[in-house]
């Protein structure tokens, strides 16, 4: 027997799964099933809208910059698959259907000389950072740059011969939209930790050594020895230039920082929960046994919510 809220979006995804777990019979319920309705209290849903802030706009716009860098690998390099649209609304799993349908065409080893491995490392790349996106765009800030920064955390010690990270992820970690992407989330996460020290404007100092280090640290080439591989050749230059790197972090594009407003918080649905919460409590008053239930679907978030 099996019990479930969740079991699809549509009855074709319900069918999917009964005929997967060989289930013999199934009962539906649904809140106007007669026999549930007399269990349904009064319910008021109010949905609230809330706009993307213009650093989070430019927060999103640096991690497609580092999406499209490997799309332009499988797309124009490799030819591996066809453009999938705007890096921003990237589907991780029309990634893996890409990817899954390489496979079958080059089972038997790819006829262009090109490493299938390599390609493969490079979808994995693209369907992780996607999942990134989705953790900027719908969770946050904090959750995105525990991701980014345990990408350069595994690269860091692949190069001292302590990790295994593909040679797609060192290659990602190694580029110039990498460097920038670090920089600008670092300085974010500094104003997030200290506000009143992080926002332009008041003598504050920049980012802190951590993030700016680290950034700087990835741009370092790693070996002399030329790569000889289709896709690592190609990005030779752009990748093992610390100069290109070297610029992008002295400024070669505004920070994030200096756009965004004191006080902000890791996403806008965190201030207008923090609004909401503020405004029930007040209206009810410190005496009062009013309760609140805030849910949340990424369970990383949740130390954010509650701090």
């Amino acid at each position: 027997m099996a019990l479930t809220a969740t079991p699809g979006s549509n009855m074709d995804s319900v069918r999917e799964i009964v005929q997967r777990l060989h289930i013999a019979h199934i009962f539906l319920r649904t809140e106007e099933s007669l026999d549930v309705v007399p269990y349904i209290h009064g319910r008021l849903v109010d949905e609230v809208v809330v706009d993307l802030p213009p650093w989070l706009v430019a927060a999103r716009n640096r991690l497609a910059d580092v999406i499209s860098r490997s799309i332009n690998i499988l797309c124009n390099v490799c030819h591996a698959m066809t453009d999938p649209g705007d890096p921003r609304s990237i589907s991780g799993f029309k990634i893996r259907m890409d990817r899954d349908r390489y496979m079958m065409r080059h089972q038997g080893g790819n006829d262009s000389g090109m490493d299938v491995g390599r390609i493969l490392s490079e979808f994995t790349v693209v369907i992780t950072l996607a999942h990134i996106m989705q953790l900027l765009s719908e969770h946050g800030l904090r959750p995105a740059w525990t991701a980014v920064r345990s990408w350069s955390v595994d690269v860091a010690r692949t190069k001292q011969r302590l990790g295994s990270a593909s040679r797609a992820k060192v290659d990602c970690v190694d580029s110039k939209e990498w460097a920038v992407l670090l920089r600008d989330f670092g300085a974010l996460i500094d104003a997030l930790d200290k506000p009143s020290a992080a926002l332009p404007g008041d003598g504050a100092p920049g980012p802190s050594r951590t993030a700016t280090d680290l950034a700087s640290r990835i741009l370092a080439p790693t070996s002399d020895t030329p790569r000889t591989d289709v896709v690592s050749s190609f990005f030779n230059v752009s990748n093992k230039s610390p100069s290109a790197g070297s610029a992008a972090l002295a400024g070669g594009s505004k920070s994030i920082v200096d756009i965004a407003h004191k006080g902000f918080l890791g996403h806008p649905k965190l201030e207008r929960m923090v609004d909401i919460v503020r405004s029930h409590f007040d209206a009810h008053g410190s005496d009062s046994a009013t309760r609140i239930i805030i849910f949340s679907q990424y369970r990383g978030s949740v130390s954010e919510i509650v701090g």
